[in-house]
């Protein structure tokens, strides 16, 4: 399994919840209908004003072709268009990442 993971900062213009609303509501609903997608994970911070981000998105692919390919989609170009409306860089700083897991109580 891989992940990619996309750090988002908001528009300066628009308020936290501003931001939450559209990333939670229809940036959200896309994503859900993107190809190969088999997890989609949101984070918000606890105290946005200090955070150095204010969304986390992790995005699950069983292989980095599948993820390749959902880039690829045209429902990957209509995420970017949306992005637009409510990120201040896009594309967001992103990496794919491996995990590994060290230690899990919650299985």
């Amino acid at each position: 399994m891989f992940k990619l993971v996309v750090f988002l900062e908001k528009k300066s213009e628009m308020t936290h919840e501003e931001f939450l609303d559209h990333w939670h509501g229809p940036h959200v609903e896309m994503a859900k209908e993107m190809p190969n997608l088999k997890k989609y994970v949101t984070s918000v911070p606890v105290d946005p004003e200090e955070a150095m981000y204010d969304g986390i998105a992790e995005l699950y692919f069983e292989r980095l072709d599948d993820a390749a390919a959902a880039g690829e989609s045209d429902l990957q170009e209509k995420a970017i268009e949306d992005s637009k409306r409510f990120l201040s860089k896009v594309p967001a700083d992103r990496m794919f990442v491996e995990p590994i897991v060290q230690m899990d109580k919650t299985a």
